[in-house]
C-alpha cells in the first residue's frame, strides 16, 4: 500500500507544504480538519459587494474498502478539473461508525469568484495587487489541499471494518453540511462501492438488493433517519459495484444497484447524474 500511495503522490497528489505567508488562508477548523477561506476576508475592500460562490461540492469517501491506484487517480483528476473559481468543496470520510472511525471532515475550502472588471475599476491598484496575489495563492492551495485530503482519505481506508453505514452517513452529512450552505448549485460525489451493509439494510444478504427499492422500504429508511435532504444536489458515484477481490457483479445486478441509489437520492432531494461502475465516463458538472 505504501508503494501504491507513493506512486499516487507522484502523479499529482503532492504533499501539501504551507509556507508561513499562506497561514492566513489555510487554518485548522478542528482536530483533523482544515479550512481554506476567502481572500475577501483577508484583503478588505470597502463599499464593494464581493461576489458569491456559485458551486458547492461535497466529496464523500467510503473508507471501508481500498480502491486500486487507477480508480484513485481517475477520481483525483475528475475532482481537480471541477474545482475552479467560484467553487467551494468539502472532503468527508466515513466508515463503519466503529471506535475512532466516525464520519470526519478533512477540509472545507473555496476558490473565490473573481471581481468583475467594471468593479475592479473602482478599487485602488494597491488593493487589487494584494487581492490578485491572495487569490492566485488560494487557487493553488485549494488544488494541493484537495490532493492531500484525497491521499489521506484513501490511505486511511481499511477492509477490516465490520459494516458500511452508507445511507445513515449520507443523511447526516446532508443535514450537517449541505443544510448549512446557502450556495444553490450543489454537487455530491460519492466514492464508494455503494454496497450498504448496516443493521438497517445489507446488500450481502440474498434477495435484499432486489427488494429494497420500494416506497414502503424508503419510508422505513426515513423513519430510521437514513434519508437526508441534499437540496437538489447533482450526484455522481465513483466506484459503484467495485470488487477488489475479483468477485463479479453482473450487468443486471449493477443496474439494480444503480436503480436503488437513484431512488434513494430522489427521496433525498437529489438527482443521480452518473453512476460510475466503477469509473465515471463523463465529467463532473457536464
Amino acid at each position: 500500500m505504501a508503494r501504491q500511495l507513493n506512486s499516487f503522490t507522484r502523479t499529482g497528489l503532492a504533499m501539501l507544504a504551507i509556507a508561513a505567508s499562506s497561514l492566513a488562508l489555510i487554518s485548522p477548523v478542528k482536530a483533523g480538519s482544515a479550512k481554506i477561506g476567502s481572500c475577501y476576508d483577508q484583503v478588505r475592500i470597502n463599499d464593494v459587494e464581493t461576489p458569491r460562490l456559485s458551486r458547492d461540492l461535497y466529496i464523500v469517501v467510503d473508507q471501508t474498502l481500498i480502491f486500486d491506484k487507477k480508480l484513485q487517480e481517475d477520481a483525483y483528476r475528475k475532482l481537480q478539473d471541477f474545482v475552479e473559481p467560484g467553487t467551494a468543496y468539502h472532503v468527508v470520510t466515513f466508515s463503519a461508525n466503529a471506535a475512532g472511525r466516525y464520519a470526519s471532515v478533512l477540509i472545507n475550502a473555496q476558490v473565490d469568484t473573481p471581481l468583475e472588471n467594471d468593479v475592479r475599476y473602482d478599487i485602488s491598484k494597491k488593493t487589487l495587487t494584494l487581492l490578485d496575489a491572495c487569490q492566485k495563492k488560494q487557487a493553488l492551495l485549494a488544488k494541493k489541499a484537495l490532493g492531500q485530503a484525497l491521499l489521506k482519505a484513501f490511505g486511511d481506508a481499511s477492509t477490516e471494518l465490520p459494516h458500511t453505514e452508507l445511507m445513515g452517513n449520507l443523511a447526516n452529512i446532508s443535514r450537517n453540511l449541505a443544510g448549512a450552505s446557502d450556495i444553490a448549485d450543489k454537487y455530491l460525489v460519492v466514492i464508494s462501492d455503494m454496497i450498504e451493509n448496516s443493521d438497517l439494510l445489507s446488500f450481502y444478504q440474498a434477495g435484499n438488493l432486489e427488494k429494497a427499492n420500494t416506497d414502503a422500504h424508503f419510508e422505513s429508511y426515513a423513519q430510521a433517519g437514513a434519508i437526508g435532504d441534499w437540496q437538489q444536489a447533482r450526484v455522481y458515484v465513483i466506484g459503484g459495484g467495485y470488487a477488489p477481490d475479483g468477485s463479479y457483479w453482473s450487468s443486471a445486478q449493477l443496474k439494480i444497484l444503480r436503480d436503488f441509489w437513484t431512488s434513494y437520492f430522489e427521496h433525498s432531494n437529489a438527482r443521480m447524474m452518473e453512476f460510475g461502475t466503477p469509473s465515471l465516463l463523463g465529467n463532473i458538472g457536464d
